[in-house]
């Protein structure tokens, strides 16, 4: 159905089905018309959440019926997808700008806008992700989530932007980016958990998407005036998506090249510290995401390194070290006040930095990871070699490199993206 006749021909019933691509067009129709106010109105039967649709995604046998109202001249396939031309599909072979457009990825869910009640403000949440989906994804699904946008001047080495992707991501191998060696590790929690602990947050506002434009992402600022703000950062470690298993075993001049592709880059020391004390109100700072004191309950801190763990080369560490992380999201209190998610536990994070001696910008690796609990300290406590503390600002030297040969990789390390606000 062509999305300029929404409003045409209200109402319509559809059928949403798994592997259908009719259904993706279907999906792409209901968010978008609802987004941009073209129809107030999105019913489903069986229905879900006090008979508005909350972005179930394509549900077998699912009937949903759209009613349009109050249709105005905005309502064309222009206005419908969005200042940025974007629309939203359950499958990665129909997002647009994708890498992984032509695979045959398995299904994967993107933004997804909850519809509610015209009292409650509209956003992106967890509704639309299937919690019985298998956690751990394929090279082609962690592909799909790349979206390109406006990339940079790829280097010499690198085909074109699928190239670049194809030598990055891999499953089984210590060699590529992945979600770690799942023949030894031994994940907390469970999606259905994660998404079960988010259900009803608003994750990324309709203003916040604007700013960024970019899903899953918040602008961040100093002064109480989001006007004001000229970085935003991802909600979620990579792959930024709730409840996905962070990437791991990825070296931090490649995670820059993965945040270009996206039209971002890889966070500086600066923008990660201003997201995780910050206040959006411009008033106090905070010692860590989630208070003022040192809580190891708030976040995935609380795991065991594996009992054999030998990190004295990458094969032995691969072979020995598990990545028992947690899906991104599991903590829902280990979340700053603009709203930013594990930036303590789970994984350690690669950023940047300038460096004014070496007159380059470097790596910085900050953050904790889930074994933390038993390497923790305070930052007014005693030194001791053997423990750091993780507030918010602590400013650590682990593994500098200069951030375009950077090739530290590790079972822990991860990272997330920044870009340019626009408001």
């Amino acid at each position: 159905m062509d999305i300029r006749n929404v409003c045409l021909e209200s109402p319509f019933a559809g059928q949403l089905r798994p592997n259908n691509p009719n259904s993706s067009v279907l999906l792409r129709v209901l968010r978008e018309s609802v987004l941009n106010g073209a129809c107030q109105e999105a019913k489903t039967h069986p229905i879900h959440h006090d008979g508005f649709l909350r972005w179930v995604g394509p549900v077998a046998g699912a009937i949903f019926i759209l009613t349009c109202a109050g249709c105005s001249s905005g309502s064309s396939a222009e206005s419908s997808t969005g200042s940025t031309g974007q629309v939203s599909s359950t499958t990665p072979s129909s997002l647009p700008g994708t890498a992984a457009a032509a695979s045959s990825a398995s299904t994967l869910p993107t933004a997804a806008a909850s519809t509610t009640p015209s009292t409650q403000p509209l956003g992106l949440d967890v509704s639309a992700f299937d919690p019985d989906r298998k956690p751990l994804l394929s090279a082609n699904d962690l592909m799909a989530l790349v979206q390109i946008s406006n990339p940079p001047k790829l280097r010499k080495r690198w085909k074109n932007p699928q190239d670049l992707l194809d030598q990055t991501f891999g499953v089984g191998s210590v060699w590529f980016a992945n979600q770690g060696n799942e023949s030894i590790s031994h994940h907390y929690g469970s999606r259905r958990a994660c998404l079960e602990g988010l259900k009803g947050i608003v994750l990324q506002t309709p203003d916040q998407k604007r700013i960024c434009n970019a899903d899953y992402m918040v602008p961040i600022y100093k002064d109480g005036n989001v006007a004001s703000a000229k970085t935003c950062i991802d909600i979620f470690e990579f792959p930024n998506r709730p409840c996905e298993l962070p990437v791991v075993w990825i070296s931090p001049s490649r995670a820059d090249e993965v945040c270009k592709l996206q039209g971002k880059r890889l966070c500086t020391q600066d923008d990660w510290v201003l997201a995780c004390r910050g206040n959006p109100d411009g008033s106090d700072l905070q010692d860590y995401a989630y208070g003022s004191d040192l809580d190891l309950t708030a976040c995935h801190t609380r795991g065991e390194r594996s009992a054999k763990c030998d990190p004295t080369t990458v094969k032995t560490t691969w072979a020995t070290c598990a990545s028992d992380t947690a899906p991104t999201g599991s903590f829902p209190r280990c979340r700053s006040r603009f709203g930013v998610f594990d930036q303590h536990g789970n994984v350690a994070e690669i950023m940047q930095r300038w460096d004014a001696e070496r007159e380059r910008t470097v790596t910085q690796l900050k953050g904790s990871a889930f074994f933390y609990e038993k390497i923790s300290m305070r930052p007014t406590d005693p030194p001791n070699k053997q423990k750091y503390p993780d507030h918010c600002a602590h400013d650590p030297r682990w593994h500098v490199e200069n951030l375009d040969t950077a090739g530290h990789t590790m079972y822990h390390l991860g990272f997330r993206c920044c870009k340019d606000a626009t408001p």
